[in-house]
């Protein structure tokens, strides 16, 4: 064997910033080895995507969607016929962390997203695909008739804002911030507060709409510097596909415990909040 290098006479070389590093593993590899890119969008990808590339496989014809996921290919072609002569749609395939699917974005459409997010339609970018299954070919895609980039994700998909207060941690002081937060991103979107009230015990109320919200990043910063990290949770038309999803696997694992004593923890909070909505839906 040659000699050895010393530990010491190594160069000094700094990091690659996370996402730099898997672009280099993606080019020279073929895949990723650190991490994928999407798993620090996970809590979007659950509560914003109504459908994961696997489950789209069994949807129906027509059946409107939002997956989300990274775009793994794009294919532009000029369209031939029709009112759209002349102009570029894009095939692409979109990835998430259960599989992928293919989509179309036609002229029109794919001009759409072009003004909004220029650069949306491209290879690793992390997006939200909106529109219809189709499944007139053997492999069910995705008819897509809106395209949202993973940063306007925030604003243009939660449904629904929670928090998580507790009158153990939070003073009157900090309620006083937290409703000058909510009048400062005064909004559309419906806030739920949970409220601990005792050992595994919370209640939830619904804000009146005068203290309803535009939720984006800032607007989770503010609140959770007032609060506390994790108590701010934003949902969207995903959160019960998620609900559903934790309440599957809770009833298979009492299955598999059956004979052992479990005490069970109190629901999350979107658990609670998709009841109460669940509830004031039946009394309208």
């Amino acid at each position: 064997t040659g000699p050895r290098m010393a530990a010491d006479t190594l160069p000094d070389v700094e990091e690659l910033p996370d996402a730099e590093l898997l672009k280099f593993e993606k080019e020279l590899l073929g895949f990723y080895i650190t991490s994928h890119p999407l798993t620090e969008h996970q809590a979007k990808l659950e509560h914003y995507s109504t459908a994961s590339s696997k489950e789209a496989a069994t949807i129906s014809e027509g059946t409107e969607v939002t997956i989300g996921g990274m775009i793994s290919r794009v294919k532009k072609s000029v369209t031939k016929n029709g009112r759209s002569a002349g102009m570029t749609m894009a095939m692409i395939t979109l990835e998430d962390l259960e599989g992928q699917i293919d989509a179309v974005l036609f002229a029109e459409t794919l001009t759409d997203v072009q003004k909004r997010s220029p650069d949306g339609v491209g290879l690793e970018k992390i997006v939200f695909l909106k529109g219809k299954i189709d499944r007139r070919r053997e492999t069910p895609s995705i008819v897509v008739n809106d395209l949202i980039p993973v940063e306007d994700a925030v604003g243009r998909l939660t449904t629904m804002v929670a928090l998580k207060l507790d009158p153990l941690r939070h003073s009157e002081e900090a309620l006083a911030q937290l409703e000058q937060a909510l009048a400062r991103h005064k909004g559309n979107v419906e806030v739920y507060i949970q409220v601990s009230t005792g050992r595994d015990q919370k209640v939830t109320m619904r804000l009146d709409r005068d203290r309803f919200v535009r939720p984006t990043q800032q607007f989770v910063d503010d609140l959770e510097l007032i609060l506390s990290p994790g108590s701010v949770q934003l949902c969207g038309l995903g959160t019960r596909r998620r609900k559903k999803a934790m309440q599957q696997q809770l009833f298979k694992e009492e299955e598999q415990s059956a004979e052992e004593s479990t005490t069970l923890t109190a629901p999350p909070v979107a658990d609670v909040l998709e009841a109460e909505m669940e509830m004031a839906e039946d009394g309208d």
